[in-house]
């Protein structure tokens, strides 16, 4: 909810938040560890920076991504992080546990692991 110019209140479509929560991991998917990481083509679009810093002075992005030939192909492979945990709220509640799937990405994985995807 927000208060608009007029003294109103509006709800808006999302509000961008963070919360500190005790949560355990109940469950994840793959079932397997070692398909926490995912390996997929390289392309073109891997050259651009999300940077935005000078390209030329940012040699680091490039080291601390992995890279490995496909065996198939031939052609390089970049390892990305990609999986899911449910999550159990670890404060007691009266309709019980509380559980939420949430999707980790190649990032989020990196800040939480603290440590890249490889083979």
């Amino acid at each position: 909810m927000r208060r608009t110019d007029q003294g109103n209140i509006g709800s808006l479509p999302f509000i961008n938040r963070n919360f500190k929560v005790a949560v355990k991991v109940v469950d994840y998917f793959p079932h397997h560890l070692v398909d926490f990481s995912q390996g997929r083509k390289v392309s073109d679009y891997d050259m651009l920076s999300d940077h935005s810093g000078d390209e030329d002075s940012d040699t680091s992005l490039e080291k601390s991504h992995p890279f490995k030939l496909d065996s198939s192909s031939g052609r390089q492979k970049k390892w990305e992080w990609r999986f899911s945990l449910l999550l159990e709220d670890q404060t007691p509640h009266r309709s019980g546990n509380i559980r939420q799937w949430v999707v980790v990405d190649n990032h989020s994985a990196q800040m939480l692991l603290e440590m890249d995807a490889t083979e």
